[in-house]
């Protein structure tokens, strides 16, 4: 070309320049406005091809790939070529390009005088000459620009190279504004975000607030009524002292409030309370709400109260609020009753004992009645033994009309007179032991066969006058057992 083509091409390829500054600026980068700034100047460059290549470094190595491309009337494009997609910067051909370009260099030149693979590459995309001009933002490198001839083998003007740098380095310019005003927007979006929510916040913590504090005065004024008109009397004690009172302490104290507040607690009670007092509100609990047992203590104005203490934290000290209900009347109730009980536990003693008197009688009176009904029987035990004395007695005299007494005669005779008497007596002390009301019951060692002999003995007359044959299989041993013989007998009569 000649000086003066040169000239004009360069002044056109301005022009497209500034156009597509303004069109950058007016519209900003998009898919539409950069296709239509490479149509431009791939136009008034008198281009086969122009294209954009976008860097992208969030990959575990850096890639590099054709984003956006404008081809001449007949020219191949190469959009859509797999192999100018996701390049790594450290692929043979590409690396070169990536040294030069990321330190703000261009790649130029006529493909024939390009190494391998850069030649073979190219030559494939049917280009004789290129121009590849780096593209940053800000200070960062972004991409890259290229332009393609695939007519002639085009030797790049200083003007050419001038003007399509300043193309470049607008595009960066309108790029970064781009990146820029998507931050700003995102940043907008997420101010106003937070300013919604805050707002948000905002209102519902005034709301709730307001619900609080509306809660808090029912809240109070609920508790400033319950306060005044509780049935029990209120204190508040902190370090032993009495800080707050509520009106009904004056009708069970008998104190106006002046004359309370101030003092201990213990000043109130009886000498004999004092010291119960005193332990139980000096030590001071560090855990709140936590009850204490309840106490009963006698006052000066003679009442008894009973105390209900729990710990609680009152202007960040520690304290007790005092529960007090008059108990008085409650005291005297249990005084009362424990009289009554006293009284009554004396009267059901009293006729535990009559009734035991009453029982004994009753046994008593039963023995009694079974020795009337054994009379006849014991009569003819009696008389059994004191026939054999009558006889003995007469058989003596007998033979001492008859001078036929001798000594070994006499001893025989007495002795068995003896027995009849023994035996006689023996019948007469067990009747009177049997009949006798016994204080002692006397539990011993007893033989059963012994006893069973003995209670047959007072009936067998009556068996025997009508009728009554009793037989009784005894074992060889003697039975033993623990207990009365004279009950036991009396339970075999009955």
């Amino acid at each position: 070309l000649s000086a003066e083509q040169e000239r004009d091409k360069g002044e056109s390829i301005l022009n497209a320049l500034s156009q597509a500054t303004a069109t950058f600026f007016r519209h900003g980068v998009n898919d539409k406005t950069v296709n239509n700034v490479l149509k431009l100047i791939g136009e008034k460059a008198d281009v086969s091809r122009v294209y954009i290549f976008k860097l992208d470094e969030t990959k575990d190595e850096s890639q590099i790939s054709q984003i956006y491309e404008w081809v001449a009337k007949g020219v191949s494009s190469q959009i859509d070529n797999d192999n100018l997609i996701s390049i790594p910067i450290s692929d043979p051909m590409f690396s070169w390009w990536a040294e030069r370009m990321s330190v703000r260099k261009n790649v130029m030149g006529i493909t024939e005088e390009f190494d391998e693979p850069t030649k073979s590459v190219l030559s494939s995309q049917d280009i004789q000459s290129v121009l590849a001009i780096p593209i940053f933002v800000k200070d960062s490198w972004w991409g890259f620009i290229g332009f393609d001839d695939c007519i002639s083998k085009r030797v790049w003007t200083d003007a050419e190279i001038n003007a399509l740098e300043l193309l470049a380095f607008n595009l960066g310019g309108a790029i970064y504004r781009k990146e820029v005003e998507e931050d700003m927007t995102k940043l907008n979006a997420t101010l106003e975000e937070r300013v919604w929510e805050r707002t948000k916040d905002l209102e519902q913590e005034v709301a709730e607030r307001t619900i609080t504090e509306n809660l808090l005065r029912d809240s109070e004024e609920k508790y400033r009524l319950i306060y005044e008109n509780a049935n029990d009397g209120i204190l508040l004690i902190m370090k032993n002292t009495i800080h707050l009172v509520n009106p009904k302490i004056i009708e069970i104290i008998g104190l106006l409030p002046k004359n309370i507040i101030g003092k201990q607690f213990s000043e109130l009670v009886n000498a004999g309370y004092v010291d119960n007092v005193n332990n139980y509100f000096i030590e001071q609990d560090k855990e709140t709400d936590k009850k204490k047992g309840d106490i009963q203590v006698h006052m000066l104005n003679g009442k008894w109260l009973e105390l209900k203490s729990t710990c609680i934290t009152w202007d960040f000290e520690p304290a007790n609020l005092v529960f007090i209900s008059d108990i008085t009347k409650r005291k005297i109730a249990e005084k009362d009753l424990h009289e009554l009980n006293r009284n009554l536990e004396k009267r059901i003693n009293e006729e535990i004992n009559r009734a035991n008197i009453q029982q004994q009688l009753l046994v008593q009176k039963s023995k009694l009645e079974s020795i009337g009904e054994l009379s006849a029987g014991l009569a003819h035990e009696i008389n059994q033994p004191l026939g054999g004395i009558s006889m003995g007695l007469d058989n003596i005299l007998f033979n001492i009309n008859e001078d036929g007494l001798d000594e070994n005669y006499l001893r025989r005779k007495i002795n068995l007179l003896f027995k009849d008497i023994e035996r006689i007596h023996k019948i007469i002390e067990h009747v009177r032991l049997f009949s006798r009301d016994q204080d002692k019951l006397i539990i011993e060692k007893i033989s059963v066969n012994e006893v069973i002999d003995n209670a047959l003995s007072l009936v067998s007359k009556q068996l025997k006058s009508r009728n009554i044959e009793l037989i009784i299989n005894f074992p060889d041993s003697t039975i033993y057992t623990s207990g009365n013989k004279y009950r036991l007998e009396q339970v075999i009569l009955n």
